[in-house]
């Protein structure tokens, strides 16, 4: 049976966003160790740039803890007709995140952290300001009730330092961990990633990683280049997603389950042709006992707002996307699904099954985040 608009849809943002902006100023001053304060992030107000934040002697990206809050509550609730109190940071606020949530009728989200990364010179005031950012995540969702489901920071330049990291996280109850693969300080097919995966598979939660900028490069934004970047930045996820898949390290652990944050869709089903394509007719130094269509649909999903190609693959299945996508809000970036998804929802769906849509935008999140 289709589904047949309007419809009042059970839903889960599988993608939400804490972006730096809105964390509150104190957090990482009030949470790291003296000694490291000084060098810590802090907001700092710096004149023509306004309220800014401020690590290790330089300035990164503006706050909304300060004289940026109006032009930034402007620029993401404001121009959409979402009123805001002065001063609020509404994504790192749980009250207003909840009342976001429940009238947009979405049950939860997942919440990644600044998913571009901390990038230190010191190694040791970087894993102290992933360890402040995950205690206070954990207060996410402890005063959310359950609705925002936040996903604890991996320190990935470190595969040592990113499986203790991983250890504690799932010792402390987070349901899913945000692994920058853009940022990894070695390639995953390499053996010093095997504790990670022993612990998530034996976790039993999902490793996510995200879509991001290249660590280091500023995108060019002039002469027509923002828009070429944006549109790339959904395959920048394909060479570690491959990488774990061709190396046997998804195949070995059927219980470790990668989640591929907001790369859209539409593109996966050849990207799944070319790997069973490929894992069949060319030479390999490593046998998998499951085909790559095999492992994607068991392990491995991905995220979309409002893939129109995507959506409507979704009822096609030779297209292997049924059952391994999740929806997501992209709360508080995508403003055409943030704060009432339901009409764009209607029209993505039209023409899928009920059961297959209901899966996507609610079941499938449900199933691997413990919702």
């Amino acid at each position: 049976m289709l589904s047949t608009p309007p419809t009042r849809r059970r839903l889960i943002s599988a993608d939400s966003h804490l972006d730096l902006p809105w964390i509150p100023p104190d957090l990482w001053q009030e949470r790291l160790p003296a000694s490291l304060r000084e060098e810590g992030p802090r907001v700092v107000e710096t004149g023509d740039r306004g309220s800014m934040w401020v690590w290790e002697g330089r300035p990164h990206t503006p706050s909304a803890a300060g004289s940026n809050n109006a032009l930034l509550l402007k620029d993401f609730y404001g121009d959409f007709g979402v009123e805001m109190e002065p001063g609020s940071l509404p994504p790192s606020d749980p009250k207003l995140v909840s009342a976001h949530l429940e009238g947009a009728g979405v049950t939860a989200q997942v919440m990644f952290p600044p998913v571009d990364g901390f990038i230190f010179g010191d190694e040791r005031l970087g894993l102290a300001c992933v360890r402040a950012y995950n205690e206070f995540a954990l207060t996410m969702d402890r005063d959310s009730g359950g609705k925002v489901v936040p996903l604890a920071i991996l320190p990935t330049g470190s595969p040592e330092a990113c499986a203790a990291e991983a250890r504690w996280a799932v010792e402390q109850g987070f349901r899913g961990l945000e692994f920058n693969a853009l940022l990894a300080g070695r390639p995953l097919w390499e053996p010093v990633w095997e504790e990670l995966w022993d612990t998530v598979e034996q976790a039993g939660v999902p490793l996510c990683t995200h879509i991001s900028a290249t660590p280091g490069v500023e995108p060019v934004r002039h002469h027509g280049q923002w828009p070429s970047y944006v549109v790339q930045a959904s395959f920048a996820i394909l060479d570690p997603i491959l990488s774990l898949l061709f190396s046997g390290v998804l195949d070995r652990r059927p219980g470790l389950r990668v989640l591929l944050g907001e790369c859209r869709v539409g593109w996966l089903p050849f990207v799944i042709q070319q790997a069973e394509d490929t894992a069949r007719e060319r030479y390999t130094d490593v046998k998998l006992s499951s085909t790559p269509t095999e492992i994607w649909q068991r392990q491995i999903a991905a995220t979309f707002e409002e893939d129109r190609i995507g959506a409507r693959m979704l009822a096609m299945p030779w297209a292997n996307l049924a059952g391994t996508v999740m929806w997501a809000s992209d709360y508080p970036h995508n403003h055409r699904v943030c704060f009432d998804p339901h009409p764009v929802l209607d029209e993505l769906f039209a023409e899928v099954p009920e059961d297959v849509a209901d899966h996507a935008c609610y079941g499938k999140a449900a199933e691997w985040f413990g919702l």
